[in-house]
């Protein structure tokens, strides 16, 4: 069973601890809903939060958004354990900690949780290092820009393999 699926989270939650019921999803960032938005909040899965969840967090650091050194991080944009929001809200967070310049996220078309190709790792690995060796930042994706998360190639520039698990559509060329 995929965590998170199961009413539980391996150990940190004994059920559901947040709700989509009321969430509304967005394709652009205008306020009135076009017709592919409204069919697709019709057709989401919602999953409501479930009374008696109870979560212990102590055996989770706390992330800040602070990270006073180099971090590249790797994040399948449909990820169902850790949602791809979550990677936004770090960088959100970098941001107001006026840490931006320490972190550079790239989006990966994968949603297996951590599934990415040799590749994709072996390259972000390379890039961290070659960053903490030089100073010179690796580029990554504008996960806050809306617009440009928003597009249908999204993810593409730096997924570098396979992934048979994510229903989205295949980048160009792939």
């Amino acid at each position: 069973m995929y965590p998170g699926l199961s009413g539980g989270t391996i150990g940190i939650a004994s059920g559901n601890v947040t709700s989509n019921v009321r969430t509304v999803y967005q394709l652009d960032g205008k306020r009135s809903l076009t017709p592919a938005e409204r069919m697709l909040n019709d057709e989401v899965l919602r999953v409501a939060a479930t009374a008696d969840a109870t979560t212990d967090l102590t055996g989770i650091p706390a992330v800040q958004g602070d990270p006073r050194i180099p971090v590249l991080s790797l994040h399948g944009i449909g990820d169902l354990f850790v949602p791809f929001s979550m990677e936004q809200v770090y960088a959100q967070r970098a941001r107001q900690h006026h840490q931006s310049r320490l972190f550079v996220s790239r989006a990966i078309r994968e949603n297996a949780h951590c599934g990415f190709t040799q590749a994709e790792l072996q390259r972000g690995f390379d890039d961290l290092v070659h960053w903490v060796r030089t100073g010179q930042q690796p580029p990554g994706d504008s996960i806050l820009d809306p617009r440009q998360v928003a597009k249908p190639t999204f993810g593409c520039r730096f997924t570098n393999g396979t992934h048979p698990e994510f229903a989205g559509a295949a980048c160009p060329g792939s």
